[in-house]
């Protein structure tokens, strides 16, 4: 088994943060299966949940787009590509397909986004609402929401095989588009998150033409007080800290992605 070991960059308090730093030869931390850091932070992947192509259809996944661990029942991945969300038990073993492509009660037109709850899981559907799961995956009750405008999935580049309709109102929206001038003003963040300590993970914006090769986050205290950065390779994907424990998607050289869970040692600071 491979170790890095990585200087802490930080105070000991800050070894969360410390957790997909990269070292400063730019090796990338997901080479390896295990992590230490001299603050005393142990980072190791327990499992990755990728199955071949040749499993059951209801164990594949195709674009995974949210992960919620559930302390008791599992880990939920939701699929929107196969209108679904996939029940995993603690330890990355496929349990059940919770959902199918539909209107009704339970089913999912584009979920989007899982998070656990005290009964279970609420899964957000782009186009329908938050539908309410129990561990099982019993549909309970769906809390509906306005859609987006039906304009705005209109966006579609001029093709051929349109219509001479179809062609003019796609074109319509491109020239709208162009007309859009540059903004003069940037945003301050690209996206937050909080982990299960009430740290505040706030990612930076990337300046147009400036884009890293993955993503900068700095993190903060429930004082609002700088811990320190975090430095995350473009392959991973940030689903949820837990207080020992972060999900993530990751995406290998073949773009091939798997849904994984490291364990996170937060150390005695």
């Amino acid at each position: 088994m491979r170790v890095l070991k990585i200087a802490a960059m930080v105070t000991p308090m800050v070894a969360l943060v410390l957790a997909f730093s990269m070292i400063s030869s730019g090796k990338p931390l997901w080479d390896s299966d295990e992590c230490e850091f001299a603050s005393g932070l142990t980072l190791i992947e327990e499992w990755r949940y990728a199955p071949p192509e040749t499993s059951p259809g209801d164990h594949l996944i195709g674009l995974p787009s949210s992960v919620a661990r559930h302390p008791e029942a599992g880990v939920y991945v939701v699929d929107p590509l196969g209108r679904a969300v996939l029940h995993l038990s603690l330890d990355g073993e496929f349990i059940r397909r919770i959902g199918r492509s539909g209107e009704g009660p339970g089913e999912f037109q584009l979920p989007m986004i899982v998070r656990a709850t005290d009964q279970g899981i609420a899964v957000y559907d782009r186009w329908a609402g938050v539908s309410f799961f129990d561990t099982a995956g019993g549909f309970q009750r769906i809390v509906r929401l306005q859609p987006f405008p039906s304009s705005a999935r209109d966006f579609r580049i001029p093709s051929p095989d349109m219509s001479d309709a179809e062609a003019e109102s796609a074109r319509r929206w491109h020239r709208g588009y162009e007309s859009v001038p540059v903004a003069e003003h940037f945003p301050a963040f690209a996206s937050i998150m909080t982990d299960a300590v009430d740290h505040l993970w706030v990612e930076e914006y990337e300046l147009p033409g400036e884009e890293r090769p993955g993503s900068l986050w700095t993190v903060f205290n429930p004082e609002g007080h700088v811990l320190g950065f975090v430095e995350t390779p473009e392959v991973f994907s940030i689903y949820e800290v837990g207080e020992d424990y972060i999900l993530t998607r990751v995406r290998d050289e073949l773009d091939v992605e798997s849904v994984q869970l490291w364990p996170l040692d937060r150390g005695s600071g």
